[in-house]
């Protein structure tokens, strides 16, 4: 890939594996600003450098390296590049979109992956077109099967009738996580034991409630940044204790101090 984007504002390299399954390696330069869109086929993606801001009906997200989200086809959204950036989908049609979505069919809403065994599959993927040889389609074709079982063994609790207090308590926190709120709190409000909710929370959502408030918190200051509110009042205003301790979450993160962000 070439080290400078040029002219164009997104750079693209694609390689299609085992019918219909199509992995797409872009490069996007900072600051591009893509309105309403959507696209015809399921897709993950994973972040490789840089960071950038989806929005759609329900929501928005900031995404940092590491970070691996799957869209539904036909997900209108819109997206901000904060820095230059880059992203490996892995997109599935044909026969592959029935594999994913099978006869349970799945929620049109994006899904977020923060860590253990969806990205871990992903990144792997990514290594095997990186570094293309013989038996990288037969490997990647096994590794994408892999994928779509662990993201519907996954995606199942969606379904289950006892899974609708997960979602309760991932909704109470996009609402309070600004307020200094402890893991006692959400659990009332959803009426299930602590322990029960820390469990099944980081089972659901691949990440303990801790870690998700943390990076609501830093998508927060995302949104504003650059912007004219002091750096201190918007640590308080995301509920970090201060701005020294925003600074060191946020730099864990993204790979960036805030000011660093803001200033792209």
């Amino acid at each position: 890939m070439p080290e400078t984007l040029g002219p164009a504002r997104v750079v693209e390299q694609e390689s299609s594996v085992a019918d219909g399954l199509r992995l797409v390696h872009k490069q996007y330069a900072s600051d591009l600003r893509m309105g309403r869109h959507a696209h015809e086929e399921w897709r993950f993606c994973l972040a490789l450098k840089g960071s950038y801001t989806d929005s759609w009906r329900r929501g928005q997200r900031t995404r940092t390296p590491r970070q691996v989200s799957l869209h539904p086809a036909g997900e209108v959204h819109t997206t901000q590049f904060h820095t230059r950036a880059t992203c490996f989908h892995v997109e599935f049609t044909r026969r592959w979109r029935e594999r994913l979505l099978g006869d349970e069919g799945m929620s049109a809403e994006p899904h977020e992956f923060l860590a253990g065994r969806i990205p871990l599959l992903v990144e792997q993927i990514y290594s095997e077109f990186h570094n293309f040889e013989v038996c990288s389609s037969l490997v990647i074709e096994g590794l994408a099967c892999e994928l779509i079982g662990w993201t519907r063994r996954g995606l199942a609790t969606e379904t289950h009738a006892g899974a609708e207090w997960l979602f309760q308590a991932r909704d109470y926190l996009h609402d309070q996580f600004r307020e200094p709120i402890g893991l006692a709190d959400v659990a009332l409000a959803v009426q299930v034991h602590p322990t029960q909710l820390a469990r099944e929370f980081k089972r659901r959502f691949h990440c303990s409630v801790g870690e998700y408030v943390r990076r609501l918190r830093v998508d927060f200051v995302c949104r504003h940044l650059p912007g004219k509110t002091p750096l201190a009042d918007l640590a308080l205003q995301a509920g970090f204790a201060d701005q020294s301790h925003l600074t060191r979450v946020f730099k864990r993160i993204t790979g960036r101090t805030p000011r660093q962000f803001g200033t792209r």
